[in-house]
């Protein structure tokens, strides 16, 4: 997941998928191809995104 403004900067936090409850597309945004993305996970998952 990339967030914003955590520590006052952009930075990525790694979720188990069987926490993702919801995503969202920008409407802006052309749909993507399909198919999986991988991303080489650096860091443990994250557990409090608070």
């Amino acid at each position: 997941m990339l967030g914003g403004n955590q520590g006052d900067r952009v930075s990525l936090a790694w979720l188990g998928k069987e926490r993702l409850v919801a995503a969202r597309w920008p409407v802006t945004a052309p749909a993507p191809l399909g198919g999986a993305v991988q991303v080489a996970r650096r860091g443990a998952l994250s557990v409090n995104e608070a």
